[in-house]
């Protein structure tokens, strides 16, 4: 059993281990004295309530008793608890019928200058406030600069990434909380508010307030971590945008697409697709520059370039895809560029959310894992088994995080040093309905169907392909999914295509089985395509080459 002097040079993360896999009280005990009168702090700002600001207190800490052994490992937990904090004191403003006045006095408030007196008068009621609203790598880069006063190495070394890296994070946070502040009426320089964070009272908690933390959490079970719901956290929501596919057929370089390929660097083979079943062979990313975006999955992923052609579009936007080294003829990645309003939005949630847009197949994780890890890239989430499941999270420089996983099966048929890609995914509004129709209609067949927390982790494969890239059809729970969704539809741009061997043939069998087409199948070229409803919130292309 770990005695207080054990814990002493624990770290957060290896606290919360502890206290998660040994119920040790001790470990949780140096949590909170480490942390409590920074949350403390932090509640006192909000509610300017000593009782109140101890039960806001009490309850962060009861929150993370509660979730520890479910947080990521490189979760920064000073961060983690800001936030808590703050939404255990906005429940008990709401309580106490004093939100409503606070909102109504911040709309009104005029702030002419730009003092330390307007800090500590105007901003500091409402800075906790602006830091939740922060994303959360933004929020932690903050907390640990100024709340913390760490140093820029410091930083660096808690984020997992480089000091001038850390630099320019803590420059664009604070940068975004001057805006929420903003947003509330206040006015004040990024040095003065630098100045302000860094200088920001901390009020010491009430002496009997740790061991009162302490005791209450050693009373709050411990929640054990299921695989599926370690998955759904992960990996849920990915989302396909396929953007430029609506796109191209809208301004009508389709038919170069799939067909004349000049400037690519993989030689083409023949066609593979023989049946009449649909085949996956596109999956895609939204990238903020394709030059930018190409560099990284090809130098650092391990990709190569397989079709690089100018669409037409504003922007000089190209049809830019990569594929594994080792199937030059299989499922093509589509680096897209943001030219969809709804994306970029989209986009964002996603990477605040902490939800991986996507994910690719690793022969060995680990090695992989080094190899990224080498070349600069940060990773959220280090390789952790989850039951004989290995995965990672790392962020591309694009504006995205990217799940690698690692199963049995995977290591047997990989080689260790590439990437494979391995899933597409649309949302549907309804999981049961979506199956009926891919399977029965479209002609997949069912690969996995797993328990995942409110919905299922649900695909399909081609049963020509019951080993390849896999289709997730996933419910559609994260609100600004459904958005986006809608905006897609809306805008009448297919959400994802797959490729089949006669489109005609395609559309006659499909709409025999009830399916609607807006319009009859459209030869551009050498590419032959079709749109279909598939009865699930999506428009959907099928495309011959």
């Amino acid at each position: 059993m770990l005695s207080c002097e054990d814990v002493k040079d624990f770290s957060d993360t290896e606290l919360l281990d502890a206290y998660a896999g040994e119920r040790s009280e001790d470990a949780f005990r140096e949590l909170v004295a480490r942390h409590v009168d920074l949350i403390y702090s932090a509640a006192m700002r909000q509610l300017r309530n000593p009782h109140l600001a101890e039960e806001a207190t009490q309850s962060a800490f009861i929150a993370l008793a509660r979730k520890a052994g479910q947080l990521r490992r490189r979760t920064v937990i000073a961060g983690w608890l800001h936030r808590a904090v703050h939404f255990a004191a906005l429940n008990l403003q709401r309580s106490e019928a004093r939100r409503k006045h606070w909102e109504e006095e911040a709309a009104t408030m005029n702030v002419p200058g730009d003092t330390d007196h307007v800090f500590q008068e105007f901003a500091l009621p409402h800075v906790d406030g602006a830091l939740a609203e922060l994303g959360q790598a933004d929020r932690d880069a903050v907390i640990l600069r100024f709340l913390h006063q760490r140093s820029f190495r410091d930083v660096a070394e808690t984020l997992g990434t480089f000091e001038e890296a850390a630099k320019k994070r803590v420059s664009r946070a604070l940068e975004r909380l001057r805006g929420l502040l903003a947003r509330r009426g206040i006015a004040i320089s990024a040095a003065a508010l630098a100045t302000g964070l860094s200088q920001m009272p901390v009020t010491a908690a009430p002496a009997s307030l740790p061991s009162t933390v302490a005791a209450l959490a050693a009373s709050t079970a411990v929640p054990t971590i299921s695989i599926t719901a370690t998955i759904l956290n992960l990996m849920r929501t990915k989302a396909k945008l396929a953007i430029l596919i609506g796109l191209v057929i809208l301004g009508g370089f389709a038919a170069l697409l799939w067909a004349y390929r000049p400037g690519n660097t993989v030689a083409a083979g023949p066609n593979p697709i023989s049946s009449s079943t649909p085949m996956i062979r596109l999956a895609s990313v939204m990238v903020d520059d394709q030059d930018k975006a190409l560099k990284f999955y090809t130098d650092v992923l391990g990709f190569v370039k397989k079709t690089d052609i100018p669409t037409g579009e504003p922007g000089g936007a190209r049809w830019l895809t990569v594929v594994s080294p080792d199937e030059p003829n299989g499922t093509e990645l589509l680096l897209e560029p943001m030219g969809f309003s709804p994306a970029k939005t989209y986009q964002k949630a996603l990477f605040e959310a902490g939800i991986p847009l996507t994910a690719f197949a690793a022969g060995d994780i680990q090695k992989q894992f080094e190899r990224l890890k080498n070349l600069g890239v940060m990773f959220s989430t280090e390789p952790t088994a989850v039951g004989a499941t290995t995965i990672a999270v790392f962020e591309d420089t694009c504006g995205n995080r990217i799940q690698i996983f690692q199963t049995p099966a995977i290591s047997n048929s990989l080689t260790a040093s590439t990437l494979r890609i391995k899933l597409s995914s649309v949302m549907v509004d309804d999981q049961d309905k979506a199956l009926k129709f891919y399977t029965d209609v479209l002609g997949f067949v069912k690969k996995r169907d797993m328990p995942a927390g409110a919905g299922r982790w649900l695909t399909v494969v081609s049963p020509e392909e019951p080993d390849g890239p896999e289709l997730l059809l996933e419910s559609v729970g994260f609100s600004p999914a459904k958005t986006y969704q809608e905006a897609l539809r809306k805008a009448a741009i297919p959400f994802t295509q797959f490729a089949v061997a006669d489109v005609q043939n395609a559309y006659e069998r499909l709409t025999r089985l009830g399916t609607v087409f807006p319009g009859k199948p459209t030869k551009m070229g050498p590419t032959t395509m079709a749109v279909f409803d598939d009865t699930c919130g999506n428009l959907i292309q099928l495309f011959q080459k």
